[in-house]
């Protein structure tokens, strides 16, 4: 079979098993040239906690907090401090569970995870 006979066979297949197909050959590729292929779990929880919180949101969560220190805020901004910060918890939880997930599939302690994250000292919109 020549590869032209691969392409044209290629062509014949619905969307969903072209796109398996092409997974396949760009994991058979990765393999040849000796790339460590990640398992879509570990990579999936690498994402999350990769995920860095909004840097618009975060600057304004500064911002709130600083007018807050200097009694310069006002109820809605109030409100709205609040609702930011509890979303920046929520994301930060999650990075968390995701980090400690990772650990335990790899068999190691989080501490040392995160500090291959360097995730150790505190990140301006961690």
């Amino acid at each position: 079979m020549t590869i032209s006979d691969l392409v044209a066979n290629a062509a014949k297949l619905d969307m969903g098993a072209f796109e398996q197909l092409f997974r396949e050959l760009s994991l058979l590729r990765a393999k040849r040239k000796g790339q460590k292929i990640l398992p879509a779990q570990e990579a999936s929880l690498i994402d999350k906690i990769n995920q860095k919180f909004p840097t618009d949101k975060w600057e304004r969560l500064q911002f709130l907090d600083w007018k807050l220190e200097n009694g310069q805020l006002n109820m809605e901004e109030e409100t709205e401090s609040l609702a930011l910060a509890a979303e920046y918890e929520s994301h930060y939880v999650e990075r968390v569970k995701s980090l400690a997930a990772l650990a335990a599939i790899r068999q190691i302690g989080v501490d040392v995870l995160a500090s291959q994250f360097n995730l150790n000292s505190p990140a301006p919109n961690a």
